[in-house]
């Protein structure tokens, strides 16, 4: 499993892919351990998909058929951004891979790892009435 760092200039050293996933802002908030499954063909970041020397022209580099070899596994940052991942996949094209974390529900090949504490709200009415009457209850007591 690789650990990722939060990126403010995407400038690339090498060949480079792009993808794009969705979570939850729990699962930011939390800063939650997930699994990414990366999708089988990421944009070439130089070219934007139109086609370079990079990506052979193709607009795109293929990954690994396999789940498991495009699978990672990292803590999310608190805010959205940009991930640079080395080697997201071992020697090979792309060098690395930018990904994107958006804020929204999980984008398919998105798993949270970390149990998320929920409260329903119907859990936050109960509870705010029951303050509220032990409130009442202390003042006409």
């Amino acid at each position: 499993m690789k650990r990722l760092a939060k990126v403010v200039d995407t400038s690339t050293d090498g060949t480079a892919g792009e993808a794009e996933v969705a979570v939850p802002r729990a699962w930011l908030a939390a800063g939650a351990t997930v699994e990414v499954t990366l999708p089988q063909r990421l944009r070439c970041h130089e070219c934007g998909g139109g086609g370079c020397d990079g990506c052979e022209r193709s607009g795109v580099f293929r990954l690994p058929e396999s789940d498991e070899e495009r699978r990672l596994e990292f803590p999310l940052p608190k805010a959205a951004c940009v991930l640079r991942l080395r080697d997201p996949v071992g020697a090979g094209k792309p060098d690395m891979v930018l990904l994107r974390l958006a804020e929204g529900d999980a984008s398919d090949g998105v798993r949270c790892l970390t149990p998320i504490e929920r409260r329903s709200h119907l859990a936050l009415i109960l509870l705010a009435a029951a303050l509220a009457i032990a409130a009442l209850i202390a003042i006409f007591t």
